[in-house]
């Protein structure tokens, strides 16, 4: 499909078609998942991907799921550098995963210095709650629940439920 529609349009054409198709409400799961597959993305077994996601590069290899993944509506992958996603991971809808930002400049311009990419790992067993927002670099542990409206700004540690702006731990998880 790629090599089908996409070489006569340009770079942000490109991302804009494959956003646009692959995220309608009128596509099934199947179909979904099959199209980001042609784009490179690397998906286990059972992985459902809603409506609405956004991937800001064209090249979807940097995005790896494993098995039994659920990414709810409106999902975006800033995908400039790597984002791991373990296995029986679940995305509440609205999250950002975010693998870009700048070093800071001088006073004449803060965000200088062109843009630094730093990968993404959520730890299988996970849940981010709706609306995570997950910044470069950061490592989300296993089995971690990320509570809703979470800035996630530096590594989690297994089991842990994080919670709050910047996200902090609010206390050990049981388990089975």
């Amino acid at each position: 499909m790629n090599r089908l529609i996409l070489p006569t349009l340009q770079g942000d054409q490109q991302r804009q078609v494959l956003n646009e198709l692959a995220s309608a409400d009128r596509i099934n799961n199947v179909d979904r998942l099959n199209i980001y597959r042609l784009f490179g993305l690397g998906a286990g077994d059972k992985v459902s991907i809603a409506s609405l996601c956004f991937f800001t590069h064209l090249d979807l290899s940097a995005v790896t799921l494993g098995s039994e993944v659920y990414i709810n509506h409106a999902v975006y992958f800033d995908n400039g550098a790597s984002i791991t996603v373990g296995d029986r991971v679940d995305i509440g809808d609205h999250c950002r995963l975010l693998t870009g930002t700048h070093a800071i400049g001088s006073a004449h311009e803060r965000a200088g210095y062109g843009c630094v990419r730093k990968p993404i790992s959520i730890g299988a067993g996970s849940w981010l709650g709706s609306g995570v927002t997950v910044l470069p670099g950061v490592e989300i542990g296993l089995g971690c629940v990320i509570g809703a409206g979470a800035v996630v700004n530096r590594d989690c540690e297994d089991g842990w439920l994080y919670a709050g702006v910047p996200a902090r731990k609010v206390r050990l998880l049981p388990t089975l």
